[in-house]
């Protein structure tokens, strides 16, 4: 491997942890990136935790998260303008550009393939569970039905163009795209759209809409038995409830940002979530609303406060990923900074507050239990 101009750096940095309305200290160690001050366009794990994918430019860099080294530039995008992803073996990844798709090995960073036919930008793409179809999503907003593309990996056949129905004009941009776990479903939303669309992408078939009652739906992420999905929009995050089309709970609403100076986070402007991701364990949300701050929330209740405030990055905040094991915590920001937090130590003091069984034995509920959590994870 060969070592890139990328600049890391290792800190500590004191985090503000919100605990029953008052504010405690934590230093959360993370390793910083510096990508020669070009703008992040996305991030990504690769499903072994092993890798981060950064997408800038016109180029995807593939970094080893232990050594910090990296291991692939994969060079040939116009420029990328939307997500980059994984396939589920890890052996390939994915990202979308002007008008086209495009496909490496990471194993060599050799192109794979190279799909056309977008008439605009791409702004997602997905892989299937079983590594068999990409599809992709572009920013056409005009109404056209061509806007969702389902091409097989390694076939030379004309993708499957997913038709909407009477589409709503310029509100037809797709914005992210789920494959279902072992199916044929493909899960679609779109910008300033209220509705989730369940496609049947064998058949082509559009058979499920969920709509939450909003518009403002910016960023989603799915549990792990795909019965719920959380979602961040102005003013709030809220888990759905899929088959019953319902909402199930609030995770942070307008209370929050009626009080937001008292958490010395003053200056926002855009009060909605730009990105979130779901933790493995599905306790912990991490969420950025396009500021300097990263933001970790209990995702098992409604909060009146984030856990806690990473704080740090000079940018605007854009992306944010868990790794695959829950340890880590990606962000980039508007600078082309990306930093890895290590979070598994605050996750774990949330933990401890929560313990209200007899975890050693000793027959009694005490402090040693909440000694005996901790140390489970150092």
């Amino acid at each position: 491997m060969t070592t890139i101009k990328i600049f890391i750096k290792t800190f500590f940095i004191v985090s503000t942890l919100f605990l029953s309305n008052t504010y405690a200290q934590q230093q959360v160690p993370f390793t910083e990136l510096e990508t020669d001050r070009h703008h992040v366009s996305a991030i990504a794990f690769s499903p072994d935790g092993k890798t981060l994918a950064i997408g800038y430019d016109q180029s995807i860099r593939l970094v080893d998260i232990e050594s910090n080294e990296t291991i692939h530039t994969l060079q040939g995008n116009q420029e990328i303008t939307g997500e980059i992803v994984f396939s589920p073996n890890g052996k390939f990844i994915a990202s979308g550009d002007n008008k086209n798709v495009r496909v490496w090995r990471t194993k060599n960073g050799n192109r794979f393939k190279n799909f056309k036919g977008h008439n605009k930008p791409v702004s997602c793409v997905a892989f299937s569970s079983d590594g068999k179809y990409l599809a992709s999503g572009d920013t056409d907003g005009t109404g056209g039905n061509e806007s969702i593309r389902i091409w097989e990996l390694k076939a030379e056949e004309e993708p499957l163009l997913l038709m909407l129905p009477n589409p709503p004009k310029n509100t037809w941009q797709v914005q992210q795209l789920f494959f279902m776990p072992k199916s044929d479903v493909l899960i679609a939303s779109h910008l300033g759209h209220s509705t989730l669309r369940f496609w049947d992408i064998q058949t082509g078939e559009l058979f499920k809409q969920v709509d939450t009652g909003t518009n403002t739906m910016h960023a989603i992420a799915f549990s792990a038995d795909w019965k719920r999905f959380v979602y961040g929009a102005h003013l709030g995050m809220q888990w759905w409830d899929v088959e019953n089309e319902a909402l199930i709970s609030d995770v942070v609403g307008p209370f929050y940002f009626n009080s937001i100076d008292d958490h010395n986070l003053e200056g926002r402007l855009d009060y909605f979530f730009r990105d979130i991701d779901l933790s493995p364990d599905e306790k912990t949300i991490v969420a950025t609303q396009l500021e300097t701050v990263v933001e970790l929330w209990d995702a098992t209740d409604t909060a009146r406060e984030p856990i806690t405030v990473l704080e740090g990055h000079k940018g605007k905040v854009m992306h944010v990923a868990f790794s695959p094991d829950g340890c880590l915590v990606a962000s980039a920001d508007s600078k082309g900074i990306v930093r890895l937090w290590e979070v598994r130590d605050i996750l774990a003091d949330q933990e401890v507050n929560e313990v209200s069984e007899d975890i050693n034995g000793d027959g009694t509920v005490n402090i040693q239990d909440l000694v005996t959590v901790a140390n489970a994870f150092r």
